[in-house]
């Protein structure tokens, strides 16, 4: 009697996934593109750029806090924001657009009303934004920070180009796009950017922005091979994913209303200030469950190989993501922030350090071949 076969898994067809990834590499790379501009245009010609005067929350609409300027102009904290240059305000894509346009020397109009009732019109003399990197000269600092925020970020992009047009029905590979993408998001930002391009390039960042910890999660998952963990618990991701993707929902709506739409209502501003929260402790969450995941392969693995693989990637995602964690997350809550001049060069180190997780991420499955780099070269080469 001939044995059952097993069912092979069905997969889309080739030619829509790789449709599917050119358009990935469309709006990466505009994304990549747009922001070197930006990042050529703060760092080049940083004596045409302004410093932003305030700040208020973008709900209520009340100040908290003001540069020297402003105050000079007869703004107070717990001050209503009500228009912006005489237009209503509308949004933080409305803020945007002025600081993007304005030039040091111009004059910001902005309606308020104060806590007690009284309205008023402060004129804001704009200011030029300050140098923070003493005699280095501005194209210096431009390539000095290229190397770690641009160029690196490319090389992560190019890499998961490669890997996916060559395996697209590799589930994996997948998961390592998304991986190799956030470098390219986080670092370069949506600095500068107004208009449609800040709503395109907006889009773009908050979406690879949180699609990366469930990424990471089910790189943990399904690389090299199944968890058995999740062969005895299959229902336990789709339960994390699918709270992730609830919170997810309303943050998106929350974000949409506050760039174009004055702000959120009450409801969607709690809903918000419950997603918020939610979303960060489960990227957390992701991150230790894929070190979880990870290490408990290395313990059960019974391939020399494997273990050397996941030895080094082990490694390199806990540097990495810890130097993230550290320097981005933990640190600025002690008042240490390496936008702060003296503190600049933790932006470096933090930035160097981070790499090592894309970077390592590259190097098992290109260079140690998880996903048989022969295969790879073969259909490349076609």
């Amino acid at each position: 009697m001939t044995p059952p076969m097993n069912p092979r898994r069905k997969y889309p067809p080739v030619t829509l996934l790789r449709t599917l990834l050119a358009l990935w590499m469309l709006a990466s790379m505009a994304s990549w593109i747009s922001g070197v501009h930006s990042s050529w245009n703060i760092r080049v010609h940083w004596d045409r750029q302004i410093r932003n005067p305030l700040f208020w929350d973008f709900d209520s609409h009340r100040v908290t806090f003001l540069q020297p300027e402003a105050v000079k102009a007869g703004l107070a904290r717990g001050d209503v924001i009500h228009s912006l240059n005489g237009a209503p305000y509308t949004g933080v894509a409305q803020w945007h657009d002025i600081l993007s346009q304005s030039r040091p020397g111009d004059i910001l109009e902005i309606g308020y009303s104060t806590p007690a009732g009284r309205t008023g019109t402060a004129l804001i003399n704009l200011r030029r934004e300050t140098w923070a990197f003493g005699k280095s000269s501005a194209m210096l600092v431009f390539w000095r920070e290229f190397v770690i925020v641009s160029f690196l970020p490319l090389v992560c992009l190019l890499i998961g180009y490669w890997v996916v047009l060559s395996r697209p029905t590799d589930r994996n590979a997948w998961l390592l796009l998304v991986l190799l993408t956030f470098p390219s998001v986080v670092f370069i930002g949506v600095f500068n950017a107004h208009g449609l391009g800040l709503l395109l390039r907006s889009f773009w960042h908050y979406t690879i922005l949180f699609a990366a910890g469930p990424a990471l999660f089910l790189f943990g998952v399904y690389f090299p091979e199944r968890s058995r963990l999740d062969a005895r618990l299959p229902w336990l991701k789709w339960l994390l994913l699918g709270v992730f993707a609830l919170a997810f929902a309303f943050l998106y709506p929350s974000m949409v209303v506050e760039y174009y739409f004055g702000g959120d209502g009450r409801f969607l501003t709690r809903a918000s200030d419950i997603a918020g929260p939610v979303i960060s402790y489960l990227n957390l969450l992701f991150l230790l469950l894929y070190i979880a995941l990870t290490v408990h392969k290395l313990v059960t693995a019974t391939s020399a190989d494997t273990r050397r693989r996941l030895r080094v990637l082990i490694a390199g995602m806990s540097i990495g993501m810890g130097a993230m964690l550290i320097v981005f997350f933990l640190l600025p809550r002690f008042g240490i922030n390496g936008f702060q001049p003296r503190w600049f060069w933790l932006r470096y180190l933090g930035g160097a350090l981070f790499m090592l997780a894309p970077l390592t991420l590259t190097y098992v499955i290109v260079v140690q071949r998880a996903l048989d780099l022969r295969v790879i070269l073969r259909i490349g080469t076609r």
